[in-house]
């Protein structure tokens, strides 16, 4: 089945593996009313009938809350390349599916894996490990609890 033609250069851009065309912005509302919105890297996008995107999480991150409280929220995603900006309604889910997140996790730079041995979001990057050496293999062993998998579906 072909993809409709706005999902055409989602698609390019994923295949192309470009670092800042996987960059968008995800909005979320907090407990107070106020929306959120954050850079996030996106790790896939599935074209077609029920078009899906995914990113990576801390589980421990108040984006994690705000979207158990309200699953609808907003991605702004910019392809700076073809100049088209696309603005996608969503509705989130966190999985807590073990497969989804190894696969996840082993298809993770060691950099990025790097990352879920900092302290919890928010705490400023000099909780950032010098030698994350437990977190940099991509085994299902070395995954940490609060390493999620957010998908949102269009």
């Amino acid at each position: 089945m072909r993809a409709p033609d706005w999902q055409a250069p989602l698609l390019r851009a994923m295949a192309q593996g470009a670092p800042p065309d996987r960059f968008a912005t995800f909005a979320t509302v907090d407990a107070q009313g106020w929306p959120q919105a954050r850079t996030v890297v996106v790790r896939t996008f599935t074209g077609g009938a029920r078009p899906r995107l995914c990113f990576t999480v801390d589980l421990r991150s108040a984006k994690v809350a705000e979207l158990v409280a309200e699953p609808r929220a907003a991605v702004c995603w910019y392809l700076a390349g073809e100049r088209l900006q696309f603005r996608l309604g969503v509705r989130a889910a966190i999985s807590a599916n073990k497969t989804e997140r190894s696969a996840r996790w082993a298809a993770l730079s060691p950099t990025m894996r790097a990352g879920f041995a900092a302290g919890r979001p928010g705490e400023g990057l000099d909780t950032f490990p010098a030698e994350p050496a437990d977190l940099l293999d991509e085994s299902t062993e070395s995954m940490p609890e609060h390493f999620g998998v957010v998908s949102l579906d269009v």
